[in-house]
């Protein structure tokens, strides 16, 4: 939503700061202390949406860090689609679900979020596809 909604202003201690002192990066580090540290002189707030997948003992989420004020967990089975509608739906929740956890750090936000959901939607549209169109290639090392 942030990269998509560049008009959306964002608030640090009340006072509004702009949208292009944020950053949006993606990583399989687990330590999030360590991650906030390296982050946060950078930055006026550091936050972290981490999504509770696999098995492995060294890749589960302590459920205690899903406690912090700036971090979201989700669920893999919130985001899991078979078609057009589950997808529509998929989006809507996990969009609802960023701004209750979040939505005290950003102005009101009108119809700014569904703009956001539609080009959500329109970019997993475009990874599925790329994604489909790479399992036809091969693969080398």
């Amino acid at each position: 939503t942030l990269v998509t909604s560049p008009g959306l202003n964002v608030y640090q201690h009340g006072k509004e700061v702009p949208i292009t002192t944020t950053i949006v990066t993606q990583t399989n580090e687990m330590n999030m202390i360590g991650m906030y540290k390296i982050f946060k002189p950078g930055f006026d707030e550091v936050f972290f949406v981490l999504s509770k997948t696999g098995t492995d003992a060294d890749r589960q989420i302590n459920e205690e860090v899903c406690e912090y004020d700036n971090l979201l967990c989700i669920e893999s089975k919130e985001q899991f689609y078979s078609n057009e509608e589950e997808l529509q739906a998929m989006v809507h929740h996990l969009t609802e679900k960023f701004f209750r956890r979040f939505g005290g750090f950003f102005d009101p936000l009108g119809k700014q979020i569904r703009g956001s959901e539609e080009s959500a939607i329109s970019r997993l549209k475009g990874m599925a596809s790329t994604v489909k169109a790479m399992e036809k290639e091969p693969f080398e090392v």
